[in-house]
């Protein structure tokens, strides 16, 4: 008895590896987006306009997103590696609740870098539904020390920030066109932050908005880390798709 519930276990467990394997590699250039909110077919791309803006300025700057082969990155977990125009590659799977990032790798690097954080980054939860509620670690990337010779902020301890599904059929226009029935997600996190040799700590808000829309994924963030101090500087920071090409 106890050897065939080994076995039925065994199998289940290698059908479940079986079933992610096939959903990775029906990821293919051709075909309909899967998932259908974040696409992780091999050979699309993404091109987005990245407005920074802060009280010295706005910058305008392009970043080119494309989704590469599945990879290993354990001898029982394979990912879908997307990559930026930065560099940067960060490794996803479709779990049966969420779509998470399960590690990064950067231009030095020669293999993946699990991520080890206490909460698993999720993306979105599946299926998406009106008022979910869920932790992701980050960090600040806007804030900055008004003096040159201190050291970043952006480079401070990670955080877990909330975030929510705040709506589910929202219609939103970008440089790409216009799309509907998109799925917003909301981040919110207030970040303690020595802003001033009187005054003191002080909580800065951190905000992040991202909108999913169907067959397209991500077409429009927004991260706002807002504070003006004698030591420290916050900004806005605006994505939005220009084109997708699949």
């Amino acid at each position: 008895m106890v050897a065939c519930i080994f076995c039925y276990r065994s199998c289940c467990r290698q059908l479940l590896l079986l079933l992610l394997s096939v959903l990775l590699s029906a990821c293919g250039k051709s075909g309909p987006a899967q998932p259908s909110l974040f696409p992780l077919n091999e050979g699309w791309s993404w091109n987005y306009k990245v407005t920074t803006s802060d009280i010295n300025g706005t910058k305008v700057t392009d970043l080119h997103v494309h989704n590469r082969t599945a990879v290993a990155l354990t001898d029982q977990i394979n990912a879908i590696e997307r990559r930026n125009s930065l560099g940067l590659s960060y490794y996803f799977v479709v779990q049966a609740n969420a779509i998470t990032r399960l590690a990064t790798k950067n231009q030095f690097e020669n293999l993946p870098r699990l991520d080890m954080d206490e909460t698993p980054r999720h993306v979105l939860p599946l299926p998406p539904k009106l008022g979910s509620k869920w932790l992701m670690t980050t960090r600040a990337y806007l804030l900055h020390r008004q003096r040159d010779q201190l050291d970043d902020m952006r480079f401070a301890r990670p955080f877990a920030m909330s975030f929510e599904i705040d709506a589910l059929d929202q219609t939103i226009t970008v440089p790409a066109g216009t799309f509907t029935n998109c799925v917003v997600v909301a981040g919110h996190y207030m970040m303690p932050v020595m802003a001033d040799v009187i005054t003191g700590m002080e909580l800065v808000p951190i905000n992040q908005k991202e909108w999913y829309c169907p067959e397209a994924g991500m077409v429009k963030f927004i991260r706002a880390e807002s504070i003006v101090s004698r030591l420290v500087l916050g900004g806005t920071m605006v994505m939005e798709l220009v084109n997708l090409d699949h």
